[in-house]
């Protein structure tokens, strides 16, 4: 169980380091795409819905079903619930995340940004912990 700890803290921190290089290479080689402004606009607030949706369905979701956990005597079951729903939580944010990383590619827009750095913050947030129960043993 520490080994698949350990995994998930490298996964975490793996997709944050590849979303900032993404970020910054296709920054750096893409140029952006002249696009119609209702297009544009269009895309900028399925953008900034999806940011709004995600983050905090993500983290509700993943506070609601980890809740019994504390109570939990098997330790694995308790691990396979956490793991399953930290994954969950963190698909959500990072798709939110590439998503708004695309569109800030693609549209060179400052509220795509903004909406990828809230994501990047929410990540911050979603970093793997042990559990409780381990702590007491």
């Amino acid at each position: 169980m520490e080994k698949e700890q350990k995994t998930l803290f490298y996964l975490y921190i793996k997709v944050f380091l590849d979303i900032l290089l993404v970020g910054g290479i296709g920054f750096y080689f893409f140029a952006g795409i002249d696009v119609l402004p209702e297009t544009k606009t269009i895309w900028q607030s399925v953008g900034v819905m999806l940011t709004l949706v995600c983050i905090p369905l993500g983290m509700k979701v993943f506070y609601d079903k980890t809740k019994p956990i504390d109570e939990m005597e098997d330790l694995t079951a308790a691990w396979k619930i956490y793991r399953k729903w930290w994954i969950v939580r963190g698909l959500l944010i990072v798709g939110a995340m590439l998503f708004n990383l695309f569109l800030f590619i693609i549209l060179r827009d400052n509220s795509m940004l903004y909406c990828l750095l809230m994501t990047l913050v929410a990540w911050l947030f979603c970093k793997p912990n042990k559990l409780k129960y381990i702590e007491k043993v």
